[in-house]
């Protein structure tokens, strides 16, 4: 799944899109978290300002749990925010101006997505990611132009509300 990676040139342009069309209308993931937690976990980065960062002053935004640094398959962190990066660039593709509707590229995001989603199970310690990449996914039924009818999109946001209920914040 890491091999498909876009290149960190892309994931800009692509977080950047999504940002500008889509967080708009649903804030499911903020700006700090992308560029201080999921963009250093794809690309296994530092995170920017590391070694003077006050991490005090960045927002919670995990689910407690440290993501790895080494890309651990067997860490649910790791895999959940893998799985919000790709529906992050899944949401960005597919609200694109430049790209066709029902784009190639945005279908590919959203089946690694769903794909990194499902290695560790949602029901199992239910991560923020996990949560927020559910509801990133229902937003790209909803934007993609794959179907005119709404009801996968729907079912799949009230799944991601649901399974919200259980994730435990400290």
């Amino acid at each position: 799944v890491e091999a498909r990676l876009p290149s960190y040139e892309r994931a800009h342009v692509l977080v950047e899109t999504s940002l500008t069309h889509i967080a708009w209308f649903s804030r499911i993931v903020t700006r700090e978290q992308i560029v201080y937690e999921i963009l250093p976990t794809a690309y296994k980065l530092d995170p920017p300002g590391a070694g003077n960062i006050n991490r005090s002053d960045v927002p919670a935004t995990s689910s407690g749990a440290e993501g790895t640094q080494d890309g651990d398959c067997n860490d649910t962190t790791y895999l959940h925010r893998l799985a919000l990066f790709f529906a992050i660039m899944a949401c960005g593709a597919a609200v694109q101006m430049s790209l066709p509707a029902n784009s190639n590229e945005a279908a590919r995001y959203n089946s690694l997505a769903r794909i990194c989603v499902s290695l560790r199970s949602v029901f199992q310690g239910t991560t923020l990611e996990s949560v927020q990449t559910v509801m990133l996914l229902a937003q790209y039924q909803f934007s993609s132009c794959q179907t005119l009818v709404f009801e996968p999109g729907w079912k799949t946001l009230i799944f991601a509300m649901t399974l919200g209920l259980s994730v435990s914040r400290v």
